[in-house]
């Protein structure tokens, strides 16, 4: 869903005195440079406008840094030299409830990526993506970004998203052992209140990972045909690329 935008502002302000208080160094999250432009994005993700909210975070000078969970960045505004990167991501979207085009990926780091749904009837869902080949692990990571950063909000609030000495960025740390990303790291962050799905942790292996998606409306006839979808997927995303790219 999108937010209302004061919402999303406070809430992105709420994000950044916790993670600042963690020991991470952010802004204060102000309109700081014209809104990217929106032709290209259009046509690469198939859909007619670009929500003011979506535009409004990459307007506010956050860059590139490891801001967010597990050194999380925000990706840059697509221009053309990333037209089929960004098309390659999207094509992760197996078995989704949208067209897996009308979404724009925003938030990476080494093994995940994170899109903004633009699809009617999703518009402002956030979708986690395993980058790995033969990936079958969409899933919702939340319902709008405010949503998301209050998670992330809350995860540093109760201490287990943390700031070590070993790393730059925040960490999400169970029980004082670094966290290997497995299923009791997400069991473990349920028990504690927190929705598991909204961080950005590998959850390919995890034996909930089914219900999860069918929570959020995946097909699960499509996640069973594994190698054969993800390589229709490919293939579309290589068509797409070339359209775009003539």
């Amino acid at each position: 869903m999108l937010d209302d935008m004061r919402e999303l502002r406070d809430s992105l302000e709420r994000y950044r005195a916790a993670a600042q208080a963690a020991g991470i160094e952010l802004p204060a999250p102000e309109r700081k440079t014209p809104a990217p432009p929106t032709d290209l994005v259009l046509r690469m993700t198939d859909v007619e406008q670009i929500p003011e909210q979506l535009l409004w975070l990459y307007s506010i000078g956050w860059g590139a840094a490891r801001l967010f969970p597990e050194g999380v960045f925000l990706m840059d505004w697509p221009g053309e030299a990333e037209i089929a990167e960004y098309v390659d991501y999207t094509a992760l979207a197996i078995g989704v409830p949208f067209p897996w085009r009308q979404q724009l990926p925003i938030f990476f780091t080494d093994h995940v990526v994170l899109t903004f749904v633009l699809a009617e009837g999703h518009v402002g869902e956030i979708w986690h993506y395993e980058w790995e080949p033969d990936s079958t692990s969409p899933v919702r990571a939340a319902m709008s970004l405010a949503g998301l950063f209050d998670q992330w909000t809350k995860g540093i609030e109760i201490g287990v998203v943390v700031k070590t000495k070993w790393v730059e960025w925040l960490q999400v740390i169970v029980e004082g052992d670094e966290a290997m990303n497995d299923e009791a790291t997400l069991e473990r962050l349920a028990v504690l209140g927190l929705d598991p799905l909204a961080f950005p942790l590998w959850m390919g292996g995890c034996s909930r990972l089914r219900e999860w998606q069918a929570a959020c409306g995946v097909d699960p006839a499509e996640i069973d045909r594994e190698f054969d979808a993800r390589e229709e997927m490919v293939d579309a995303a290589i068509a797409v690329a070339a359209e775009l790219q003539r």
